[in-house]
This record gives C-alpha cells, sequence and structure tokens, in this order.
C-alpha cells in the first residue's frame, strides 16, 4: 500500500510540475464516487481544516475525467487563494489569469466559474484516501477531481 501511496504522489507530482515524467507516462488517480471513498475508510476534510490549508497558498488542480464542456482528463489547473474570497485560477496552455469568488459553506467548499469548464455556482467536499485528495461535486458526489496543497504563490498569480 505504501508503495502504491509513493507512485501515485510521485505520478501527480509530475503531472503537476511536468518535470519527472511525460504526461504519458504518469498515471492519473481514478475518479471515484464520494460513496465509494466513504466506503473506503476515505476521512473528509472539515470546512474550517480546508479552508486553514489553502488561504495564501496555490491548490493544484488535476482533472481525473472529463465533466462540463471542457474538463480535460490530465489538465492541471493553478489555484491561488490570497485570502478567505478570491480565488486566481491559471488554466494549461495560457498565460492568462481568471479571479472569481470562493466561500466555504459548511464543509462545502463553494466557487464561482467563468466558463472555463462550467459555468455557475460549484460546490465541493474534499477527501482524502490513501494519500490522494479529492474534489467531489455537490450534491451528485462525482469526484472529478484531485488536488495538491502548494505554500505560497509559486506561479504568481
Amino acid at each position: 500500500m505504501m508503495k502504491l501511496r509513493a507512485m501515485l504522489l510521485v505520478a501527480f507530482s509530475a503531472l503537476v510540475f511536468g518535470t519527472l515524467l511525460g504526461p504519458a507516462a504518469a498515471q492519473l488517480p481514478k475518479p471515484m464516487k464520494e460513496s465509494e471513498i466513504k466506503a473506503a475508510g476515505g476521512r473528509q476534510i472539515p470546512g474550517p481544516e480546508l479552508k486553514q490549508q489553502w488561504v495564501g497558498n496555490t491548490v493544484y488542480v488535476l482533472v481525473l475525467k472529463k465533466f462540463g464542456a471542457a474538463g480535460v482528463p490530465g489538465a492541471v489547473i493553478a489555484n491561488y487563494y490570497p485570502n478567505e474570497r478570491t480565488r486566481r485560477q491559471k488554466f494549461p496552455g495560457t498565460q492568462k489569469t481568471i479571479e472569481t469568488n470562493w466561500w466555504m459553506d459548511g464543509n462545502n467548499r463553494c466557487v464561482e466559474e467563468k466558463g472555463a469548464t462550467i459555468s455557475g455556482h460549484l460546490c465541493s467536499t474534499a477527501w482524502e484516501l490513501a494519500g490522494t485528495f479529492y474534489l467531489c461535486f455537490q450534491p451528485d458526489g462525482d469526484c472529478a477531481m484531485s488536488f495538491r496543497n502548494v505554500p505560497g504563490n509559486p506561479e504568481s498569480l
């Protein structure tokens, strides 16, 4: 299990930073449903803990499966959260930064989307299972994204 966890971490890091492996060599974590993560003993990350981890830091989101109009498996989206209200994003293949709102609603992390993959408000819960972190869309519980926190703002967003 530890070896699998280490392999997933290396593959995810390679996708985020593009330095260790080519995209074809990396393996994406398996997209799951929230109910599957719960059944496998996953831990939901409480809203206050998630907010504490994200504010002032960058969260790299890895798309695990197609969703919306443009969700591309393997795409990595950089999200910088300078405060408890603002999110700045940079999408693959572009230097353009999009600024939107975000907020916590209990244990749900909610965001304002402006046409990247979907438009409108979207809420999701955060889960950890065997070292992999998931974002699960609400209310359907579809865990189509994984994420990793990095201190500060390395993308200068």
